[in-house]
């Protein structure tokens, strides 16, 4: 019997961020061996993973402490850290997750739904 409510779950799409998520954490741990050189090829691909945690799932606190360790974990400390550009992306966050979660309207009902 299928899964009326999650359809979405019987589908091989689901494979993608399942498995995609075990490989990029299995990177992200192996950035412990990698050279200096390649540790930013690990943070952005990380940066990017948990602000789409928290841009998706709503979970911001989880984005930002995952953002705090990532930093101190892959970014070399002779280096100065330009927090600027990740302080925009991380405000702009709750503002594209309320443009995602805000159904669509049309004529005073949630498309999609019939009464």
């Amino acid at each position: 019997m299928g899964n009326i409510l999650f359809p979405l779950l019987e589908t091989p799409f689901v494979v993608v961020p399942t498995w995609g998520t075990i490989v990029l954490e299995f990177l992200l741990f192996a950035a412990l061996l990698a050279p200096k050189k390649y540790w930013k090829w690990f943070l952005i691909p990380g940066l990017a993973f948990h602000l789409t945690i928290a841009v998706v799932i709503g979970l911001y606190s989880f984005a930002t402490v995952m953002f705090a360790a990532l930093i101190l974990f892959l970014r070399p400390f002779e280096r100065e850290f330009q927090i600027q550009p990740l302080l925009k992306l991380f405000k702009a966050a709750p503002r594209i997750a309320h443009r995602l979660r805000k159904p669509a309207m049309k004529g005073g009902e949630i498309k999609g739904e019939s009464g």
